[in-house]
């Protein structure tokens, strides 16, 4: 899960599918609030394969694709990455709306990959938001966010770039999520890219018990040329630490005040939640916020890698 889901990630199509797999992982959380959780989310945090046979498609019409457009120069390997033109800042697009019981602060302690059909757990400890605001009918919402995901692993760095619009569907005990993104691990020493790929990722969540969700990532992992490499699903338990708890506002992003122009844009005043005192944020809220925001800022990255080459 993430802010309010949205990304994953998993292992290295060139035979290192382990280290690929713990990358996914690890970004998953990003999916979800990341996309799994976000979502992640995180094949990601490391977050997002084709679905197996007992997976239920997020809607009839659609389905993972058989091939993809090669990437372009700048996003190849053995290149310098070029961010010229890419939206690195944290903008808000819109927000949608998240089901009651996948709101709150988490806390993910073990991924679970299954190989031949046997489970084997990792260890990706991570903590997580979900839902942002409250409209006047005691609905949650989480903003959309557009911008290059970053994750930092032991070797490399992994840069996570949406590629089309995320598509989410909510079901009765379901939540559900479809996304499509590049992923660029470059070296920390020279700033080259050393994988470049693309990745497809179903991912559905669904709760266990009251406080507790299970999410489920099915990922179709592409080379740079856009053929299929290899597909994987992932599987998490989520721990719900902290109850909802609206955010306002942070770093310079006024949540609540962007919530309300999208619900009057969009043609629903009416569920334009009622004046209260500001929110406080929690010390985990604070602390996951914080962390995020030095996670994500690409400023010095941008120059360091040659942006502009």
């Amino acid at each position: 899960m993430t802010q309010g889901v949205e990304f994953l990630q998993l292992s290295s199509y060139y035979g290192e599918r382990d280290r690929l797999f713990r990358t996914l992982a690890m970004s998953v959380h990003a999916v979800f609030g990341f996309s799994f959780f976000t979502l992640v989310l995180f094949c990601a945090l490391a977050g997002f394969a084709l679905a197996p046979a007992s997976a239920e498609p997020l809607k009839a019409n659609i389905q993972f694709d058989q091939e993809l457009s090669p990437l372009k120069a700048g996003l190849r390997e053995g290149e310098r990455m070029n961010l010229k033109g890419v939206a690195t800042d944290k903008q808000i697009t819109e927000w949608r709306r998240i089901p009651r019981w996948f709101a709150g602060t988490w806390h993910r302690e073990r991924t679970i990959k299954y190989v031949e059909g046997r489970p084997v757990s990792y260890q990706t400890r991570a903590d997580l938001i979900t839902g942002y605001q409250q409209d006047a009918k005691g609905r949650v919402w989480q903003p959309v966010f557009t911008s290059v995901r970053k994750v930092d692993a032991d070797e490399y760095i992994e840069y996570q770039m949406p590629q089309r619009k995320t598509v989410y569907a909510i079901e009765q005990g379901k939540y559900t999520s479809f996304s499509l993104s590049t992923r660029l691990r470059v070296d920390k020493e020279t700033g080259r890219i050393v994988a470049s790929f693309q990745q497809e990722d179903l991912s559905v969540s669904s709760p266990e018990e009251d406080g507790v969700v299970r999410a489920v990532v099915n990922c179709r992992v592409f080379s740079q040329d856009g053929k299929v490499k290899f597909e994987d699903t992932i599987e998490v338990l989520e721990q719900r630490t902290e109850d909802f708890n609206p955010i306002d506002e942070f770093n310079g992003i006024d949540y609540r005040a962007s919530f309300i122009k999208f619900l009057e844009e969009s043609g629903h005043p009416e569920l334009i939640p009622p004046e209260r005192p500001p929110s406080v944020l929690t010390q985990n809220q604070e602390r996951i916020l914080s962390s995020e925001k030095k996670d994500n800022s690409l400023t010095k990255i941008k120059s360091k890698l040659g942006a502009t080459e």
